[in-house]
């Protein structure tokens, strides 16, 4: 749970960081950056998460933690961080990184055999 802690309040001083402008070619870079910090997120809201709950019920709670908590950071943006705004499109990448997770954690889930 310590390790949780510690990434959620890093991700925040990530998220409430003043930044100068980014550079037109580098924008495709930041949403890529968001779905991997959120993925990370989700990943480790999962592995918490697993010691009380089942797989599945960890999986929702971790992706809709994560994806609230993207949510939450972009407010913070707006109105904690001076030159930061909120934005839809950062977003729907926090999203993307958490929803892909859950994914390849359900493919590569095995399945029990049927009894026989």
């Amino acid at each position: 749970m310590k390790t949780v802690i510690i990434w959620l309040v890093m991700v925040f001083a990530l998220s409430v960081m003043p930044v100068k402008d980014i550079p037109i070619r580098a924008r495709h870079m930041d949403k890529i950056m968001h779905a991997i910090l959120y993925a990370i997120t989700c990943l480790l809201f999962y592995k918490v998460l697993l010691a009380r709950y089942t797989k599945w019920k960890s999986l929702a709670i971790a992706f809709f933690s994560s994806s609230l908590y993207g949510v939450l950071m972009e407010f913070a943006q707006r109105y904690i961080a001076k030159g930061r705004t909120l934005s839809t499109h950062d977003m729907a990448a926090n999203t993307v990184g958490a929803l892909i997770v859950v994914l390849y954690l359900v493919a590569t889930h095995k399945q029990a055999a049927p009894a026989k």
